[in-house]
């Protein structure tokens, strides 16, 4: 089973708002979705996150979106690396 870059993404942005001690509730209305599930589908990789909500989903988590971005490759490089396919667009 393959898994996207989206995924990777999902999974270190859910561990830096749970790291900052916030709920997923609270997070999603001040970013402005009309329900926790939009912030939800972003975690699991099965909703694209634009820059804008990036960037501002680190701002309220408090961590630089670099620092995102370098761990979800970092996460990358060690699938690969056990010769696993990480994808990086969704097929439509």
């Amino acid at each position: 089973m393959s898994i996207t870059f989206g995924q990777l993404l999902g999974e270190v942005l859910t561990g830096a708002r749970k790291q900052s001690g916030h709920r997923q509730c609270d997070i999603a209305r001040q970013m402005g979705f009309k329900s926790p599930t939009s912030l939800s589908k972003i975690e699991t990789g099965s909703t694209e996150i634009t820059v804008l909500q990036l960037y501002s989903l680190c701002e309220l988590v408090e961590i630089s979106p670099l620092h995102v971005l370098t761990r979800a490759e970092a996460m990358v490089k060690a699938i690969e690396a056990e010769g696993k396919p990480v994808l990086f667009a969704r097929n439509f």
